[in-house]
């Protein structure tokens, strides 16, 4: 027989990083099943791997490498009915055809492969069902005949600011994984830049550890950046994925993307793999995989999917048009003339990365679990988000002018006055100015200086105890009419009557709704267990009101002039050469 590739190992839950069973396996018996060895099988219980880390992305692969056929291979000790899978997606449903049926029988653990015939599927998988009374699952994977395209070396670039528990966490994981026969051993390189200088040397031969200070997450990417591109041909590297400090992930992932790329067709090797992002929390929930820009108004490509459930994987893996990938998992050929990111501090760095590039991949199982969003909602993120929203739409959205800037200041101060947050009101106004000064003025700012002030512009939330928490009022259910009008005068209504109420409300992106008569709000955040307070002041809203219309103007008139500097300097800005001299790195 042709020697095989195993291209896609299969993998079960891990108390360390994931416990989702039916992420990996579903089964109609709530018996225990793990052990340390393996999965074991109880007798006429049938176990299905048509799931989000073990099924087969078929299509996929079939479309974008080399793969000619499929084989299973499975480590199995007893006996078992072994049904190969293919799965579609029609009308909103899964559609499975049974595409062999076979039979290992042993005593003793034993390797079996089984082919997949021809077909066009979606999805590959296979259902095991014990016929004998020991019967044990110990491992085994997809594989493929056919050898690799070429020869693939990565590099992680990780930015990190005070949390080293998460870094570590993620580098031990990956020392276990590189013990064994993992093929990434000699293959695997780490880039560590240290925001907060305090993590600690490594020694560990492929772990590099750089420190710096006050340049963001775009100047520690960057930093990162730099390292590799230097290293690129003493360890042969191909690729690099930037990757967030605070996220949880498998390193079979990490196997699996490099399986991929080494399979991957001349034609399709500039694209992004793109990991998915889930939620740390609810580990079974997709947040997203890739987003569009929209110039601003951001969408993620399938939020919300449940990945349990067999109809939301295979919508999963149909391709929609994306626009760019975040920074928690993006996987970036390492071409000729790569730039860098641009230097706009801290976030919507990677938004513009991204926008740079057409072409993105995604593959079911390829993920990573984040801190939910809602649970950072950090008064200074008004700030960079508004600033950077405009540096980005000045260079990659032609169609944005100075009107356009205008409404979405408009639109984003007056929501903040509707929920009683001024002070973030302000932080846009200073970001609208911030950007009419031009590049000059945002590259020379002492960034960690200016980051401070934003912080202490915006609200500090505190810890609350037990006894706080019991004394908050009850939260919000807003019930909004859904005409545009109709919100308007309900508001304009709340706004003009006494407000003699208080309740608790979401500390991230509250509901308008939910302030109807209010005069007192407490932002709550329910993972940190903080809060801060914000009180209605008619004298505030018509400040923030007179503001607005003072700010317009200049942004309306001076958007063209600034993006223009922006759209000049933007090699420059993103060169190797500025990005030395920035971090003091020129030799």
């Amino acid at each position: 027989m042709t020697p095989l590739t195993e291209v896609q190992k299969l993998f079960l839950p891990r108390a360390d990083l994931c416990t989702e069973e039916e992420l990996y396996f579903r089964r109609d018996s709530a018996r225990p099943a793990l052990q340390a060895d393996g999965l074991v099988c109880h007798k006429g219980e049938p176990i299905r791997f048509d799931t989000y880390f073990n099924g087969f992305s078929d299509r996929k692969w079939k479309t974008y490498t080399n793969m000619s056929c499929l084989y299973l291979r499975l480590r199995l000790e007893g006996s078992f009915k072994v049904t190969l899978i293919g799965s579609d997606y029609r009308d909103g449903r899964a559609i499975c055809t049974v595409l062999a049926e076979e039979q290992a029988c042993s005593d003793e653990e034993r390797e079996w492969v089984f082919a997949y015939p021809a077909q066009n599927c979606l999805m590959c998988s296979f259902v095991l069902q014990a016929l004998s009374d020991r019967a044990i699952f110990r491992g085994g994977g997809y594989c493929i005949p056919d050898r690799p395209e070429r020869t693939v070396g990565i590099a992680l670039n990780i930015c990190t600011y005070h949390r080293e528990a998460f870094v570590r966490r993620t580098i031990r994981n990956l020392e276990d994984a590189l013990s064994g026969d993992s093929p990434l051993a000699g293959r695997l390189q780490v880039y560590i830049t240290d925001n907060a200088q305090t993590f600690p040397n490594q020694d560990i031969p492929w772990v590099h550890v750089h420190r710096q200070d006050g340049f963001g997450s775009a100047g520690g990417f960057a930093r990162g950046q730099l390292a590799i591109l230097d290293d690129r041909s003493k360890y042969r590297l191909t690729h690099m994925i930037f990757m967030d400090d605070d996220i949880l992930f498998d390193p079979a992932v990490l196997e699996r993307t490099y399986r991929f790329l080494c399979h991957l067709k001349e034609e399709y090797k500039e694209y992004i793999l793109g990991g998915a992002l889930l939620r740390l929390h609810a580990p079974a929930l997709q947040v997203e995989a890739g987003a569009c820009w929209h110039a601003g108004r951001i969408s993620g490509v399938k939020p919300g999917l449940d990945l349990r459930l067999a109809e939301h994987i295979l919508r999963n893996e149909a391709e929609e048009p994306v626009e760019y990938q975040g920074w928690w998992y993006c996987c970036v050929p390492l071409a000729e003339g790569l730039r860098l990111p641009l230097p706009v501090y801290f976030h919507r760095d990677d938004v513009e990365f991204g926008l740079r590039y057409s072409k993105f991949l995604y593959l079911n199982g390829i993920c990573v679990w984040h801190e939910e969003f809602e649970n950072k909602p950090f008064s200074h993120n008004a700030y960079y988000d508004f600033r950077n929203m405009l540096i980005v739409n000045a260079i990659h959205c032609p169609q944005y002018s100075g009107k356009h800037a205008v409404r979405s200041l408009a639109h984003a101060a007056l929501k903040k006055a509707c929920v009683y947050r001024y002070r973030e009101a302000d932080l846009l106004f200073s970001a609208a100015e911030d950007f009419c000064r031009g590049t000059d003025w945002v590259l020379a700012c002492d960034g960690a200086a200016h980051h401070a002030r934003l912080g202490e512009m915006g609200y500090r939330p505190e810890k609350l105890s037990e006894k706080d928490m019991l004394a908050l009022p009850a939260p919000c259910s807003p019930c909004l009419p859904r005409s545009r009008i109709r919100k308007a005068l309900r508001w304009l209504a709340g706004f003009a009557l006494p407000a003699n109420r208080k309740v608790t409300v979401p500390a991230f992106e509250p509901q308008i709704g939910c302030f109807f008569r209010v005069s007192v709000a407490f932002c709550y955040e329910p993972v940190s267990k903080t809060a801060y307070t914000v009180r209605k002041s008619v004298r505030q809203t018509l400040r923030v009101v007179c503001r607005l219309l003072c700010i317009a103007p200049r942004l309306f008139f001076g958007f063209a002039r600034a993006g223009d500097q922006w759209r000049r300097q933007y090699a420059e800005l993103t060169g190797a050469q500025f990005w030395k001299r920035k971090l003091n790195t020129l030799k």
